[in-house]
C-alpha cells in the first residue's frame, strides 16, 4: 500500500489522521490502523505504529480509540473496549438483578424515594434541553422545600403533575421554566391520566403566577394555548 493509497482510504472511510510535523509522519486513528499490518508498516516509514491495548474480555489487541477514558485505571482507559462495554450494559440493565439494586440503593439514600419521584418529574426536561441540568436548578428550590411544598410524605399515592403541561413548550428556555415548583402539583393517577396535556385548569394558575420568576414566558404559552384553559 502506497501513501496515497493510505490517505485515500482515510478520505473515503471519514477517518481521522494528525500529521506530526516533528518527523513528517501520520498518525491514524478511529479505526484505520487496525487494517494496516505489519508489513505496510515495514514498507511505509510515514505511518506511526499504533499502541495497542487487550480487551479483557474478546481479547482483541484495538488502538485506544476504541476504548472510553477512565481516569481511574492506570492508562487512562477502561478495561474492556466500547464495543464489549455496549453488549454487557444492554444486557445488565434489563436482569432483574440490575433493578433489585437500583431498589436497595434508592432505599439506603436519605429520602431516596422522595428524591426519586421529583427527579422522575424533571426527566423530560433534562432530555429536551441541550446542556445538563441539576434537578434543584430546574425546581428552582432545594428537595428539603418542595417535599414541603407538595405535602410529598402525605401525598404518597398521588402522582406529580404539572399544571401546565410539558407539551406546550416550544423552545428549550419554556421547557426549563415549565420546570419550575410553581407548575408542580399532586394529583391522584385517574385525574393524572384523565388530564394527560389535553387541558389546565384556570384555579391552579393562580399558584403558577403567584410564585414563577418569569410570568412573562407563562403568559405567552398561555396565550398560545388559550383554547385549552378550562374554568
Amino acid at each position: 500500500m502506497k501513501e496515497m493509497d493510505v490517505l485515500d482510504y482515510f478520505i473515503n472511510n471519514f477517518d481521522t489522521a494528525i500529521f506530526d510535523k516533528s518527523n513528517n509522519k501520520y498518525k491514524f486513528t478511529n479505526g484505520l490502523s487496525l487494517f494496516l499490518n505489519d508489513k505496510i508498516y515495514e514498507e511505509n516509514p510515514y505511518v506511526i505504529r499504533p499502541k495497542l491495548k487487550t480487551c479483557c474480555k474478546c481479547k482483541i489487541d484495538k488502538s485506544f480509540d476504541f476504548y472510553h477514558k477512565n481516569k481511574s485505571k492506570k492508562d487512562g482507559y477502561n478495561l474492556e473496549c466500547n464495543q464489549c462495554r455496549k453488549e454487557f450494559t444492554s444486557v445488565y440493565f434489563k436482569t432483574d438483578k440490575h433493578k433489585l439494586l437500583h431498589k436497595e440503593y434508592i432505599k439506603k439514600m436519605p429520602f431516596g424515594y422522595e428524591k426519586q419521584r421529583i427527579r422522575s418529574a424533571t426527566k423530560q426536561i433534562r432530555k429536551r434541553a441541550d446542556k445538563p441540568l441539576r434537578t434543584c436548578d430546574i425546581l428552582g428550590c432545594t428537595y428539603e422545600f418542595i417535599f414541603k411544598y407538595l405535602d410529598l410524605f402525605n401525598n404518597i399515592k398521588k402522582e406529580i403533575d404539572h399544571i401546565i403541561p410539558l407539551s406546550w413548550a416550544e423552545t428549550e428556555q419554556e421547557v426549563i421554566n415549565l420546570g419550575h415548583y410553581s407548575n408542580l402539583q399532586m394529583l391522584d393517577k385517574f385525574s393524572n391520566i384523565s388530564k394527560k396535556n389535553r387541558f389546565c385548569l384556570k384555579k391552579n394558575l393562580q399558584k403558577v403566577y403567584k410564585y414563577h420568576p418569569n410570568i412573562e414566558i407563562i403568559k405567552q404559552i398561555i396565550n398560545r394555548n388559550q383554547d385549552k384553559i378550562k374554568d
